[in-house]
């Protein structure tokens, strides 16, 4: 689960980076507003794939709630973005 959120920010920052230069903002240094639209997308985007392929009720059933799922994409999405703002302090 871990791994599929990594790569869910992954392809959504590298799809968020294109339009937020696009829009002529630095997409390594994004303000606060810039982050949490980047994390809020990638949970949601996790949800879809995991309705996809049907798991939400399988989980359901072995106890783990939809909170901590959650919990577990933004902490995926958060440390990769910690990642990325770590290195545009050295660009």
């Amino acid at each position: 689960m871990l791994r599929r959120g990594v790569a869910i920010w992954l392809i959504t920052r590298i799809a968020a980076s294109g339009v937020f230069a696009y829009a002529g903002k630095d997409p390594l240094r994004l303000d606060t507003g810039g982050l949490l639209t980047v994390v809020l997308l990638c949970t949601a985007l996790c949800y879809v794939e995991m309705a996809r392929n049907r798991e939400r009720d399988l989980l359901a059933n072995m106890g783990i709630r939809r909170r901590s799922l959650a919990l577990l994409f933004i902490a995926a999405a958060v440390t990769g973005e910690g990642a990325v703002r770590a290195a545009a302090v050295w660009l």
